[in-house]
């Protein structure tokens, strides 16, 4: 009985001590594990485990599992929350040690969202080293996605953060956005309608007068070329593109075979149309905009350089968008002193605002008129103007038809760059600026100077006609005011 009394007295006084050693959540460091926050860009922040609550049993709760941190996907769609499972209930022996809190699992790495990125055009200072150039873009964290070692220009994507750390640079001259910029001409229903705008400008007067014995080349910057055409056979010489490997012989647009076809399609040949330039012009295609026909100007501004490097007499751009670049300007002041006579359409959204590259120092903005000498009413105007031509219902080839009609300010383009094209070939000592001068003093009076700056293009009289004054055209803002007329 003594024994059985000592037993009694020993259980009731340990017995409360192995019930509270068994209860996880009278020990501090027994707190289920914590979720880690994501990125508040990303997922959801995981709903948090609850609390588990206190038990007078000697055996402990279920501890609950630590929280899994949500993955951080690519996409924008919300990620669906964890579900928090509880693991299977230890068995706790009574002892008068704490319970061990359980070790959280480190959920998985967040990737860092990228910052989203633009494409700029970064010049860098004369004198600055190929190496050092590439050194300066790699620090900034910008992407260089091409050079022009000819201007020191090199195409990047870059951060707002590595925009500014370009501008910040004693390396960096400028960094200009790579703006993107649209073909001017949308096709109309094929016909077989007469050529009304060759004898409009006079080319009938000349065609079979004016003899041509020289020779000169217009390197047409635009989708390319379909020189398979068999009004293009004989005419179209392996070209450049900015694009990809290819020669640029091939148009997977059709918009650069138009202007092929108006500028010089093989002439009297029995078949098809006649192009403005009807000797002794070759035609380069310069692959400078996509199959959707439209480009950006770090490839408009590799094809302008590799034309006038590969000496073209006339560089044609039926192509506008608002939007000066100072970078685009550099390019076309280069070919201009290379002794190029450059084109350039001002566009079809019946606006006077100004666009480029038709507004550049140096370009020959070309308008688009009637059959009555009016400006068109899809044509812009304005201190980008230069000239004007005819640009309604024009017949030309086709890339993925034998022939086709177009209208726009491309066509009006096209059919000045074959004219001085013809000039060129006709008098090999003629200047870009003699070219540029001749078509201004020789043009015929239609509409306002704003519509059609010197007036409408007359081909047989630019021809005939010698001892006019050489002249660059001025621009428009921010290089000029227009003209000079």
């Amino acid at each position: 009985m003594i024994l059985v009394q000592v037993f009694l007295l020993v259980f009731t006084a340990f017995a409360p001590a192995m019930t509270l050693a068994a209860d996880p959540s009278a020990d501090p460091s027994a707190t289920p594990g914590a979720t880690a926050t994501p990125d508040a860009t990303a997922t959801p922040d995981a709903t948090p485990a609850p609390t588990p609550e206190p038990t007078a049993a000697p055996t402990a709760e279920p501890t609950p599992a630590p929280t899994v941190e949500p993955s951080v996907e690519p996409t924008p769609a919300p990620t669906t929350e964890p579900t928090t499972t509880p693991t299977d209930p230890p068995t706790v022996a009574p002892s008068t040690e704490p319970t061990t809190t359980p070790t959280e699992t480190p959920g998985p790495t967040a990737t860092p969202t990228p910052a989203p990125t633009k494409p700029y055009i970064v010049t860098f200072v004369a004198g600055t080293p190929a190496a050092d150039q590439t050194a300066t873009i790699s620090a900034s964290g910008a992407h260089d996605d091409g050079a022009i070692p000819q201007l020191r220009m090199h195409s990047v994507s870059a951060s707002a953060d590595a925009y500014a750390l370009l501008l910040a640079s004693s390396s960096v001259a400028k960094v200009d956005a790579d703006s993107s910029r649209t073909a001017e001409a949308t096709p109309s229903d094929p016909s077989y309608a007469d050529q009304w705008a060759l004898p409009k400008i006079g080319w009938d007067q000349a065609f079979g007068s004016v003899p041509v014995t020289g020779s000169s080349t217009v390197a047409i910057l635009d989708t390319g070329v379909a020189a398979s055409h068999p009004d293009l056979s004989g005419v179209v010489a392996p070209g450049f593109s900015a694009l990809d490997s290819s020669d640029g012989r091939t148009d997977p647009n059709g918009h650069g075979t138009w202007m092929a076809g108006i500028v010089g399609a093989a002439t009297n040949n029995g078949t098809g149309v006649a192009g403005v330039a009807y000797s002794g012009v070759r035609i380069v295609p310069v692959r400078v905009l996509g199959a959707d026909g439209t480009g950006v100007d770090s490839d408009i501004i590799s094809g302008v350089v590799w034309a006038a490097d590969h000496d073209a007499d006339v560089i044609l751009m039926s192509f506008s968008a608002t939007g000066y670049s100072s970078a685009l300007q550099a390019a076309i002041d280069y070919a201009w002193s290379k002794g190029a006579v450059i084109v350039a359409a001002v566009g079809n959204d019946s606006s006077s605002a100004v666009t480029y590259p038709a507004g550049d120092r140096g370009v020959v903005g070309v308008s688009n008129t009637d059959s009555s000498d009016a400006l068109d009413g899809s044509s812009n105007y304005g201190a980008d103007t230069f000239i004007a031509a005819p640009g309604v219902n024009i017949r030309t080839t086709g890339a993925s038809v034998d022939y086709t009609t177009v209208s726009g300010t491309s066509a009006s383009a096209a059919i000045v760059a074959g004219t001085a094209a013809l000039l060129r070939a006709s008098d090999s000592s003629l200047s870009n600026g003699d070219v540029v001068g001749r078509l201004a003093a020789t043009a015929d009076a239609a509409g306002t100077q704003a519509q059609t700056g010197n007036g409408r293009v007359n081909l047989y009289r630019a021809l005939t006609t010698s001892g006019t004054l050489a002249i660059e055209p001025s621009g428009a803002a921010p290089a000029g005011s227009g003209g000079p007329f």
